[in-house]
């Protein structure tokens, strides 16, 4: 949304650490602009201002409640929050030093890593999947959406690189309630991009780590604020109740 407009009153809005790193790793723009705009739209909207937790963050919570199902309350990171609103309400706040910040810590590296191991990850089990994936290409989103939904397509995963942040007994509960785990909401957004990899689509492969967070935590609030038609077509395609608030209609969204 543009600067000098707000979140309406109905709406909040979730702010993961990946935007700020992707404003920070931009190559298409000016990083300080983006993150003295965000600043000025922050300070306007920031009682409606959630920062989102991690894909990590997400996953250790619910396995410390024991796999009981995450709330959307449960998305947003109490802390982080906090300090997001009180940098948002200073007036004089030096979001390009906050920038800086991020730009010499270490999150961007493990952006990079995560960016790295999510590539290998899916050019590993599109090799494993190509063997029993539909001969031709799912021609439509309906048919591409009903494959990746599976709960089988799950299994690899969990019982290979993230069989240490899955319990044996929650196996059960996946025919019946598989959206119930962040884990397997994240596996889906990665086996979608690994079906992207057999069809042959790797440019710009690194967004979709970010892409994937974003969707994740949106699978929890119903609502996605992208025009990444990409990012839409994964999200609809594993959460066919999204929404998609596109910029206009937010603003013109009565008090």
């Amino acid at each position: 949304m543009p600067a000098s407009h707000d979140v309406p009153p109905a709406y909040a809005c979730v702010v993961p650490d990946h935007v700020f790193h992707e404003i920070a790793t931009t190559a298409s723009g000016d990083p300080t602009g983006f993150i003295r705009k965000f600043g000025a739209w922050a300070a306007r909207n920031v009682s409606r201002l959630w920062y989102g937790r991690t894909m990590e963050d997400l996953i250790n919570l619910q396995w410390k409640m024991s796999g009981c199902p995450l709330s959307m309350q449960d998305i947003a990171h109490p802390l982080r929050t906090r300090q997001l609103r009180e940098f948002a309400r200073q007036p004089t706040y030096d979001w390009p030093n906050f920038l800086r910040t991020i730009q010499g810590g270490e999150s961007i590296a493990y952006r990079m890593n995560g960016v790295k191991q999510l590539s290998m990850l899916c050019t590993r089990m599109a090799e494993n999947w190509s063997k029993t994936y539909p001969g031709r290409a799912l021609p439509t989103l309906e048919e591409q959406a009903k494959w990746i939904r599976r709960p089988d397509l799950i299994k690899p995963f969990i019982n290979g690189p993230y069989a240490g942040r899955w319990r044996a007994e929650w196996t059960n509960s996946l025919a019946a309630d598989p959206n119930r785990f962040a884990l397997v909401r994240w596996t889906r957004f990665v086996g979608w991009y690994c079906m992207r990899r057999i069809a042959g689509e790797t440019c710009n492969f690194e967004n979709n780590f970010d892409d994937a967070t974003y969707g994740l935590l949106a699978s929890y609030t119903g609502h996605l604020g992208t025009n990444d038609h990409g990012l839409q077509r994964a999200a609809k395609a594993i959460f066919p109740g999204m929404r998609f608030p596109d910029q206009q209609g937010l603003i013109e969204i009565s008090p």
